[in-house]
């Protein structure tokens, strides 16, 4: 599979926002990026939808998080898009938790409705 420089450039700029907006504590803008039936799966293992993962996010104090894409690369799949990369996070919950990495991920893109 080829590597579609086009839709590489949109997911880095969605990433780009995602990022921004998390780093910022912009929850409502977060919210209107990820669709409904949003599913992650975490550096430890654990599965959010939307509501929790908003909710962990909500638990990271606004401004004490780094966040950056490392690199990204898209092909599209008729009306999805197979999204591969690696980004970078530097910060912790306000629990405590440490979630700073350096995380490979693959990521399945749809069109909102």
């Amino acid at each position: 599979m080829a590597d579609d420089a086009g839709l590489s450039k949109l997911m880095r700029d969605r990433y780009d926002a995602w990022f921004s907006a998390v780093e910022k504590g912009d929850l409502d803008g977060l919210a209107a990026l990820i669709h409904e039936d949003f599913h992650y799966v975490d550096i430890f293992g654990e599965v959010r939808g939307k509501d929790a993962y908003l909710e962990m996010v909500r638990d990271i104090p606004t401004g004490e998080i780094a966040m950056s894409m490392v690199d990204v690369e898209a092909v599209g799949h008729g009306s999805l898009v197979l999204a591969t990369g690696m980004y970078t996070v530097a910060g912790a919950l306000a629990s405590g938790r440490d979630i700073s990495s350096r995380t490979r991920f693959t990521a399945t893109w749809a069109e909102k409705a």
